[in-house]
């Protein structure tokens, strides 16, 4: 009958897995920018194509029409307001000295606005277009979008086949059983299904960061599995386990969701997201495991012919070398600290060979540059001070000096200046305002004109602390020349999210410390006790962050959860060597039931996150990395320091 029922486990994992294949993935990122930023201004999507022809306009066209797209294309023709490709070539040789030229020294470049409610139609719009032409030169946002969301699903076709070959094969070291690998590893893999079947009906699509909670689920599942597996093979009744080990395995599994859980504090949706999904499929996961697993107590005691005459036991270290290694990780953060970085662009998180940073470079390069920065001049009427503009023109050119070559400002000015220029030869302001509303209105617009009067900053894409100092230069010039002012869009606002970024690090971190140490003093009942538990588990997660200074890995939205999710994972092995120490077990129990089963778990936790160094995207890897680390020395801690403690 038991052998029924993991038949039909696997075959609900494998329905679990099939039911959530091609889960969208949208890593809009409004998902990454805090939500308590109020949505003001909020523009359309800009795309920029390179092609060698001048006349693809109509391809676009029927492709957008048939995917039900609202658009806008700007183009040669529309600019030049010639028809042909020769037309179109004496046009830019008669007018050089146009700030925007939509011809490239390869090709003709195509601006299409897309609307940004339709993200999911947009990356099908990409899709089809990059399947047409492979060699097409392309950048913007729906495009970034679109990469993000194909390295996501290489989690999936990557990173998840990978973990669980070498998971198995683990497993089947320790057991050296078939029948039961297969019993004990139906639980974590059950879990992966769980996870992306709670992601697709809270949700209805993933992210970059909720696609991670899949597989933190199958380690800790994975690690709860190998604790009851020993404690079951040394006490021989699952009952004698309950008496021995529900204790540390409660708490092992609680202080391992409060440290997901406090992740929720962050005010970035898709961090919030990942908590939930991560949170209810581990604790529905880990009750149908506790549940499920005595049912099996015959077949793996009945398999199990083997005994573990290995006996793990804590050194003895010299309480000067103790105390030592427990400042040590106070000493490097402290040196280290200042050289933290924080990078929120997300073009710097793909490998510098990829396709996606060579297309966007070059077509910031030698195209157009993206949209960095969005100012809106507050109280200014542009009729109204049209005979009096030399401090908006002066703050223009200031604007474009401080972002250097390759920056372009667009504004009502500019605008008028270039259709004046190819009206009459001169780029300058017509004398009249009502000539340049003139030729305002026969010049084509990347985004909408009204009333208020913007300016929007074209330039290359720079790491997250040159884009500060930049954009804090501006700030001071506008304060200076007293002009009141906004900054927005989307890639300003992803930028200077790096404050939610250390926020939710130290807001999370504290949380799940502060629930965590409550949960564990309660028990403890000692102050002493509760200070050792404290040192042992800070040290592991502020080495970590050291080392980020040391090897120059950034801060990033996904490196920033690996604190809390590695505080909760190094806590689970602290308590059991605690809860052993205060139990009357012979050393080989020890050794059975706790010493070995930490060092195993610790291993598959290491190896296991250690596989997310075979994907190129930075968050991921870095994410994966940093938690490997973290468990590594919380190891070297929980059994080399703390039982040496007095």
């Amino acid at each position: 009958m038991n052998k029924i029922y993991i038949l039909l486990l696997y075959l609900l994992v494998i329905f679990g897995i099939i039911n959530t294949d091609g889960l969208y993935q949208n890593n809009d990122e409004n998902l990454l920018i805090p939500n308590d930023k109020e949505a003001r201004h909020l523009q359309n999507d800009s795309v920029v194509f390179e092609m060698t022809d001048s006349d693809k306009s109509l391809y676009f066209e029927e492709v957008l029409d048939e995917l039900d797209i609202e658009y806008q294309i700007i183009d040669s023709k529309s600019l030049s307001k010639k028809n042909t490709k020769e037309e179109i070539d004496i046009f830019y040789k008669k007018f050089p000295e146009l700030d925007m030229k939509l011809k490239s020294k390869d090709g003709y470049v195509y601006i299409i606005t897309l609307s940004r409610d339709q993200r999911k139609e947009q990356a099908r719009f990409i899709e089809q277009v990059l399947k047409d032409y492979p060699d097409i030169r392309i950048s913007g946002l729906p495009y970034l979008n679109y990469e993000i969301g194909r390295t996501t699903q290489d989690i999936k076709k990557v990173i998840l086949p990978l973990l669980l070959l070498i998971s198995f094969g683990l497993l089947l070291l320790f057991v050296k059983n078939i029948y039961q690998s297969v019993i004990l590893f139906a639980f974590p893999l059950s879990s992966i299904s769980v996870s992306l079947n709670i992601i697709k009906y809270l949700y209805g699509e993933a992210n970059l960061l909720s696609n991670l909670a899949p597989l933190v689920n199958f380690v800790v599942v994975f690690c709860l599995v190998i604790h009851l597996y020993f404690s079951l093979v040394e006490f021989k009744s699952f009952t004698e386990v309950k008496k021995h080990k529900i204790v540390p395995i409660i708490f092992m599994l609680v202080t391992t969701l409060l440290g997901i859980f406090s992740l929720y504090i962050s005010h970035v949706p898709a961090i919030r997201i990942f908590a939930i999904v991560t949170t209810i499929s581990l604790g529905i996961s880990s009750l149908y495991t506790l549940f499920l697993f005595p049912l099996f107590e015959s077949d793996i005691l009945s398999s199990n012919k083997r005994s573990f005459d290995l006996e793990l036991s804590p050194p003895k270290v010299h309480k000067s070398l103790t105390y030592g290694i427990c400042i040590l990780p106070f000493l490097t953060f402290y040196l280290t600290l200042s050289g933290l970085e924080i990078q929120v662009d997300a073009l710097y998180f793909f490998p510098k060979s990829a396709k996606v940073v060579e297309n966007i470079q070059y077509v910031e390069n030698e195209v157009v540059g993206t949209p960095i920065l969005e100012i809106k001049l507050r109280q200014f009427d542009f009729e109204k001070n049209y005979y009096d503009l030399s401090k908006v023109e002066s703050l223009e050119k200031r604007i474009s000096k401080i972002f250097g070559k390759g920056s372009l400002v667009i504004s009502k000015i500019q605008t008028i200046k270039n259709a004046n220029y190819v009206y009459s030869g001169e780029k300058v302001l017509p004398k009249y305002i009502q000539s340049a509303k003139v030729l305002l209105g026969m010049s084509p617009h990347i985004h909408e004109i009204n009333d208020e009067y913007s300016i929007t900053v074209l330039g290359k894409s720079v790491s997250t602390t040159i884009y500060k100092e930049k954009v804090r230069e501006v700030e001071e010039y506008l304060k200076q020349s007293n002009i009141k002012y906004e900054f927005y869009g989307n890639y300003y606002n992803l930028m200077t999210s790096q404050s939610e970024i250390i926020s939710t690090l130290l807001k999370s971190f504290l949380a799940s410390l502060t629930l965590i140490s409550l949960f564990v003093g309660f028990y403890l009942k000692s102050i002493k006790g509760l200070f050792q538990f404290l040192i042992i588990n800070i040290s592991p997660p502020l080495l970590t962050l050291s080392l980020f200074s040391i090897f120059n890995l950034t801060l990033n939205l996904a490196t920033i959860m690996t604190f809390s999710v590695s505080f909760g994972l190094i806590v689970d092995s602290t308590i059991h060597v605690i809860y052993a120490a205060r139990k009357n077990l012979s050393q080989k129990q020890k050794s059975t039931t706790v010493y070995l089963p930490v060092l195993l778990s610790s291993i598959i936790l290491f190896i296991g996150f250690s596989t997310f160094i075979f994907h190129g995207f930075a968050p991921i890897w870095q994410f994966g990395t940093s938690i490997s680390i973290t468990i590594l020395f919380g190891f070297i801690y929980d059994f080399y320091i703390l039982p040496n403690f007095e």
